[in-house]
């Protein structure tokens, strides 16, 4: 086979790996730009950002670094709130923990069901 011809088999297999390429990266975009508004919608409702930062958030997504870097954040966030009270209730006693096994009888609800069977 001439040198030519070996030339010409290269650049007819790198036109089609690019065809490929091409073909997938858009789809791959395409996909980014549909689905990176709703995970933002979603993030907002769950509370996990504000509704302010959408615009730049549906901007930051859509690149794989900065989309690492905010699940990173995102991850460290959530590692430091694990384990933590959420809060206190208004009689001053902390609110159990986030599945934290609670005897029926220490619940709110179970407080209230007592008052309304006992009448207390």
């Amino acid at each position: 086979m001439s040198l030519a011809k070996k030339t010409y088999s290269l650049l007819k297999i790198a036109a089609e790996l690019q065809r490929r390429f091409n073909s997938e990266f858009q789809q791959t975009h395409a996909l980014i730009k549909e689905r990176v508004p709703l995970v933002v919608d979603n993030l907002i409702a769950n509370r996990i950002i504000a509704p302010e930062t959408k615009q730049a958030m549906i901007e930051n997504l859509q690149h794989h670094d900065k989309c690492l870097l905010f699940i990173d954040k995102l991850a460290s966030t959530a590692r430091m709130n694990f384990g933590r009270p959420l809060g206190k209730r208004s009689t001053g006693e902390p609110v159990p923990f986030v599945n934290a096994k609670v005897p029926e009888d220490e619940r709110e609800s179970g407080r209230i069901f007592k008052e309304l069977v006992l009448g207390r």
